[in-house]
């Protein structure tokens, strides 16, 4: 064992990879790396506000405008999905009497999310499952035993 230890270690030297020949020499950077403060401190602010449900209504205020900047860097799948939750939170527990309207606007973002356009913002997994919990508690009928 003794003379395991006290060997010198081997080593290899590996070169770059080869660039790949299918990838086109120039791609198109993306427009910011991070986000700005600014940004951060509205992300923050919807967090909070949807939250328990807290303010849906203000952050609901909140992320419109920012929707209207194509391309926000704040913007991702993860925010879009929390929002569809939030949506549907309050159609079936804080505000029940305005369930048309909460389903709706949780439909609208899915359609938003759905569609190639300027957000481009894919839904995932976690999209599916929110439409599907809404579809449970707000359109399917209830199961007889």
């Amino acid at each position: 064992m003794s003379s395991f230890l006290t060997r010198e270690g081997t080593y290899s030297l590996l070169h770059p990879p080869l660039p790949n020949a299918s990838l086109p020499l120039t791609y198109e950077e993306p427009e910011t790396w991070y986000t700005d403060t600014q940004t951060q401190d509205l992300l923050a602010v919807i967090n909070a506000c949807l939250h328990n449900l807290y303010d849906v209504q203000r952050a609901k205020s909140i992320f419109d405008r920012m929707r209207e900047r194509p391309n926000h860097p704040g913007l991702d799948t993860r925010v879009y999905n929390a929002f569809i939750n939030s949506y549907i939170g309050m159609a079936t527990t804080k505000d029940p009497n305005n369930r048309e309207y909460w389903v709706e606007n949780a439909w609208e973002l899915y359609e938003a999310m759905k569609r190639d356009g300027a957000e481009r913002i894919a839904p995932n997994a976690g999209t599916y499952a929110a439409l599907f919990v809404a579809w449970v508690r707000c359109v399917a009928p209830p199961m007889i035993a």
